[in-house]
């Protein structure tokens, strides 16, 4: 994956920043305004016994000797700020990054180990640490990715409002039954199965005119 000329330059500059340690992170210290990003990494620092987090260069060497403890625990990469390993009591490890955005700390999960290698994982690390650097936060867009509300959600929330009387009709009433039945049928027939798995904020213009050409044609999915 190609690693934006702009992204290289900014996280580089992280990189060649010093470090201060202040209680159990490792951040970049406070620099003029028009250098410090919006977001940053930050790498937390705790050696110790089970359940903690220790340092070491992700290698496979690294990852195959990482040894299952009752709680999960967290093996940093010395070489790249903020990439790390999380190792689980059922022995699954999966690649991470932290970092610092908006004044929170945020984790992101890259992947599991096996499906990625720790060279995929490290190259995948320093593009997401390196958007990072330019303002972006990975683990808020992830969550916002799960929160999409979907085409069949909505319109199962409209049918329980126009059920209720909550959606007005002409003359600001309620709509009548035999309104509400006949948008239902309509909805149920060919909004949902045409359209219903793909999120609102996915849904495009030249979507709405096949969903047309679709109902005059008197298409429907099955589902």
């Amino acid at each position: 994956m190609a690693f934006p000329n702009c992204a290289t330059e900014r996280y580089n500059a992280l990189l060649k920043m010093d470090f201060s340690y202040r209680r159990s992170e490792v951040s970049i210290p406070r620099q003029p305004r028009n250098l410090l990003p919006s977001a940053y990494v930050v790498l937390t620092r705790n050696p110790g016994p089970t359940g903690t987090e220790t340092m070491a260069k992700i290698t496979k060497r690294t990852v195959d000797s990482a040894e299952a403890q009752t709680k999960d625990y967290l093996i940093w990469d010395d070489e790249l700020p903020g990439f790390g390993l999380r190792v689980f009591p059922s022995g699954k490890r999966s690649y991470v990054i932290q970092y610092r955005a908006r004044g929170r700390s945020r984790r992101y999960s890259i992947g599991l180990h096996g499906v990625w290698t720790p060279e995929t994982a490290r190259r995948e690390a320093k593009v997401r640490l390196g958007n990072v650097a330019q303002g972006d936060d990975p683990a808020a867009e992830r969550e916002e990715e799960r929160r999409a509300v979907t085409v069949r959600e909505l319109c199962e929330q409209y049918i329980a409002d126009m059920e209720a009387g909550l959606v007005l009709g002409k003359g600001g009433r309620p709509k009548k039954a035999t309104t509400v039945a006949t948008d239902v049928g309509r909805i149920r027939r060919h909004i949902i199965p045409l359209l219903g798995t793909q999120r609102i904020k996915d849904i495009t213009k030249p979507d709405m005119n096949n969903l047309m050409k679709d109902i005059i044609a008197g298409k429907r999915l099955a589902w």
